[in-house]
């Protein structure tokens, strides 16, 4: 018989304990098992840089996102006239 002690960071056993919880969680709203496995190989498995930068990246996008839609509507909404605005941009 033989045994294999391998230790853990704080970090990888918080991050497991949550999994366990969110996974009860999800399966009562009808996720499945293999869906969170993923979920949990992804986070676990990925270099903590390589995530934060794309979490900051998705979060600028986001933002860009709703300010660039905010100012089409502004856009639309003062707009009295259709002149100046071609009929190729209008089906668009």
């Amino acid at each position: 018989m033989t045994l294999n002690f391998k230790n853990f960071s704080p970090y990888w056993f918080n991050m497991q304990e949550g999994f366990e919880i969110q996974h009860k969680k999800q399966t009562e709203w009808g996720l499945q098992t293999m869906d969170l496995d993923e979920m949990k190989r992804i986070f676990v498995e990925t270099n903590i840089v390589l995530m934060s930068v794309t979490f900051v990246v998705s979060l600028l996008h986001s933002v860009f996102e709703v300010l660039a839609f905010k100012n089409d509507v502004e856009f639309w909404n003062n707009k009295d006239t259709m002149e100046g605005i071609s009929v190729k941009s209008l089906y668009f």
